[in-house]
């Protein structure tokens, strides 16, 4: 599997690159070109419609990631159509898993 960081145009030509060599691609929010690299685990929803965009135009599956939680993970598989879903930040608190965000996660897919 490929990390994408989603940061604009330019990860589409990187995923479309990747693709024939790799299972599957995760679509993530991460920075890797800042100072201080963000890696994932950010929390932060990045333009779902460009990845949209390279679900649509490579032939592996697409898991995405970033700031999906239950207020947006209906929306996030309607908008791009992943393969599945990579949930963190969105399902916990105080750096441990919340049972109470995960059943209200589950209930929105």
């Amino acid at each position: 599997m490929q990390v994408i960081h989603v940061v604009g145009l330019e990860s589409l030509d990187e995923a479309l690159a990747a693709a024939p060599f790799v299972d599957a691609i995760l679509l993530d929010s991460g920075n890797p070109s800042l100072a201080v690299k963000q890696l994932g685990g950010t929390g932060r929803q990045h333009d779902w419609k460009l990845s949209r965009q390279i679900r649509e135009q490579v032939e592996v599956p697409i898991f995405l990631a970033g700031g999906i939680h239950a207020g947006n993970a209906r929306q996030a598989i309607e908008e791009v159509g992943p393969f599945a879903l990579d949930i963190c930040t969105g399902v916990r608190t105080g750096g441990k898993l919340d049972e109470q965000k995960l059943a209200a996660l589950f209930a929105q897919i």
